[in-house]
């Protein structure tokens, strides 16, 4: 990878992580090791992207469930870091508001 590139995502990954902070922090809410994992494979996506993905991805680096997958990424569209773009019977479509976040 490009060193600026590197250095762009690092710097988007730690806006994400003091945007989910005080979000935790403001609703009395724990800072868990799965709600940080989740949210670094989160903002490595460049696409949209669903649940089962996330889980996906997540279960490849650390032993979490459907379940909490589920309301952390429940917790990021509340705290305004992911939008919710499409839905389905089956599932939901998200997508990162890293690039609004940064402005």
């Amino acid at each position: 990878k490009n060193k600026y590139i590197e250095v762009i995502e690092s710097h988007q990954l730690s806006k994400l992580k003091e945007r989910f902070s005080t979000y935790l922090k403001t609703h009395s809410l724990s800072k868990t090791i799965e709600r940080y994992k989740i949210l670094e494979v989160v903002g490595r996506e460049k696409d949209s992207f669903t649940i089962n993905s996330i889980h996906s991805k997540t279960s490849k680096e650390i032993k979490v469930s459907l379940p909490t997958v589920t309301r952390t990424l429940n917790l990021f569209y509340d705290s305004g870091i992911i939008d919710k773009i499409n839905k389905t019977e089956s599932e939901e479509l998200f997508k990162t508001t890293l690039f609004k976040l940064i402005k």
